[in-house]
């Protein structure tokens, strides 16, 4: 093999690669907003509220008819559900180290 076609086969397996990878981003990301809905927020309005999209968006995401989301609205996804994996692991131990204080204290 020659260098040039050693070369348009490297920039082929490149790109065959960053299309591979873009797909996975898109599909954790649909995934990522779809555990957002399930766990976090009762209606789609409020998660609509929460990213600053549009119901519609947030549909059609949800729909999974969104093949090529935009990098912006993908790191939109991730950030919300690690923060909201956050807070409610932090609320869950705050409340199983709250059960104690919730027993009757005899020193007062």
């Amino acid at each position: 093999m020659s260098k040039l076609e050693q070369s348009a086969h490297t920039r082929i397996s490149a790109s065959v690669w960053l299309r591979r990878s873009r797909g996975d981003q898109a599909k954790r990301a649909v995934a990522g907003l779809r555990e957002l809905r399930r766990r976090y927020y009762r209606s789609d309005a409020a998660l609509s509220r929460a990213l600053g999209w549009t119901p519609d968006t947030v549909a059609a995401w949800l729909s999974r008819s969104v093949v090529r989301p935009r990098v912006e609205r993908r790191e939109q996804v991730r950030r919300l559900l690690t923060l909201c994996k956050g807070a409610a692991e932090w609320v869950a131990t705050r409340c199983s180290s709250a059960s104690g204080r919730l027993s009757p204290n005899r020193n007062l």
